[in-house]
């Protein structure tokens, strides 16, 4: 009796486990491409449609993953993020970036963010907003995604990819943001060599009506491209005469940021 007792408890362990895999496994579906739908989560995993809309509902209500709720796709959430920021690492980006984050903000008097590359979109981990140095909150980008290719923190990365990380980055069709978006890929394969010659981007309300921004992209030892540091504010105040001392900041600041981190 003690024996089948004990057999049917490993039994029920055992299949907790392989739950918990599944699970972790429809996580790491979102390594591969950053939004996925039901079906083709479903035959990545190889399991059943049903299985894994109830591994979703369950990611879904802890916020690990979040749903379009037009296109029914699924992508990661806040609660991944949130996992990523408890990790205690000393050599964490946003942490070695913050001081020189908070450096460029005083020096150009414009909020400054550090965007990390996330499948095609970029996610602002950092940042500081002029007027509120020392703040105990976090600047209300923090945390937000948007698209690379109409954003200068993403064009600054895509420029400085290899062909093959460039193109799983960029979605198939570039969709227009805003009026000024560039959604025709030859024009922004030009603009990003035109990146790549003088070491940022800009983009001039791609993204949103009213703000433009300059970015720098911070690479490894190796070239990989890491993030990117970048100057946001409304239009008039970073396309004027006062870009080029802007751009000279955004680029003393990033070499800093990226001497930085490669130990140097």
């Amino acid at each position: 009796m003690g024996t089948r007792m004990q057999e049917h408890k490993n039994q029920e362990a055992e299949v907790k486990v392989k739950s918990l895999q599944k699970a972790l496994g429809v996580l790491n579906c979102f390594l591969f491409r950053p939004s996925l739908s039901l079906t083709e989560i479903s035959e990545m995993m190889g399991i059943y449609k049903s299985n894994a809309h109830n591994i979703l509902s369950t990611l879904l209500s802890m916020g690990y993953v979040e749903k379009d709720a037009e296109t029914g796709r699924y992508r990661l959430g806040l609660g991944i993020y949130r996992l990523s920021k408890a990790m205690d690492s000393e050599h964490a980006i946003d942490r070695i970036a913050m001081p020189i984050i908070r450096e460029l903000a005083n020096s150009v008097s414009e909020s400054v963010v550090l965007c990390l590359p996330q499948g095609e979109d970029v996610l602002y981990i950092a940042g500081e907003i002029p007027g509120l140095i020392g703040f105990s909150g976090k600047p209300y980008f923090v945390g937000y995604t948007a698209k690379m290719y109409c954003t200068s923190s993403g064009k600054a990365m895509l420029a400085f990819m290899d062909e093959a990380e460039r193109n799983r980055a960029l979605p198939e069709k570039l969709e227009a943001q805003t009026e000024f978006t560039i959604t025709d890929r030859a024009v922004l394969d030009r603009e990003l060599e035109e990146i790549r010659r003088r070491g940022y981007a800009t983009d001039h309300m791609e993204c949103v009506n009213g703000l433009s921004c300059l970015a720098y992209p911070v690479c490894d030892e190796s070239g990989k491209v890491l993030a990117s540091l970048t100057i946001t504010g409304p239009s008039p105040r970073i396309e004027s005469a006062n870009t080029p001392f802007l751009v000279q900041e955004l680029l003393r600041c990033g070499k800093k940021l990226t001497n930085l981190i490669r130990g140097n």
